[in-house]
């Protein structure tokens, strides 16, 4: 590869490593968000979020570009690092390092993006019970409470609501 591909290659990571430190404080902050029920600080966040989805989406058009580029001099990998590979050069080496970094840390973005959907699909599932007990009046379901029938180990009977 040409020295102005690999300085190329070089500003993509750069700037990837920027956006992947918004990213990763976007979710820190959305976290402590969370944590708080901060609905404001969410709202806030979530913009943030976007912005950082939007950055990063631009990122994949200037990687896909890249590749283009070393598909274009005959390379046929499907990524950056692969295509360094091939390359026998401390710039090249140095870059590879860095793209490990960068998978790294996307990796724990994405368990940190996990654990706050199932913390928001939790606390939905709590509030839709609250809900559900409230417009009950604090009474349980018909049919799925101590009746005679699942004290006798058979299961719980579906009743209609107009019955």
């Amino acid at each position: 590869m040409t020295d102005g591909w690999l300085d190329d290659v070089s500003r993509f990571a750069a700037v990837m490593e920027a956006a992947q430190q918004h990213l990763l404080e976007t979710q820190r902050l959305k976290r402590q968000a969370l944590v708080t029920g901060s609905l404001t600080e969410l709202e806030q966040v979530n913009e943030a979020a976007l912005q950082a989805a939007r950055r990063l989406k631009a990122l994949t058009v200037w990687r896909s570009r890249l590749l283009e580029q070393a598909h274009a001099v005959g390379y046929s990998e499907a990524t950056l690092s692969d295509v360094l590979a091939h390359s026998i050069s401390p710039i090249a080496e140095q870059l590879r390092g860095r793209f490990a970094v960068i998978q790294q840390r996307f990796g724990e973005a994405r368990r940190e993006a996990w654990i706050q959907w199932i913390v928001a699909q939790r606390v939905s599932s709590c509030y839709t019970d609250l809900l559900d007990l409230m417009a009950r009046g604090g009474q349980r379901p018909l049919g799925y409470g101590d009746t005679q029938l699942n004290q006798q180990g058979v299961g719980g009977a579906v009743l209609d609501a107009a019955v």
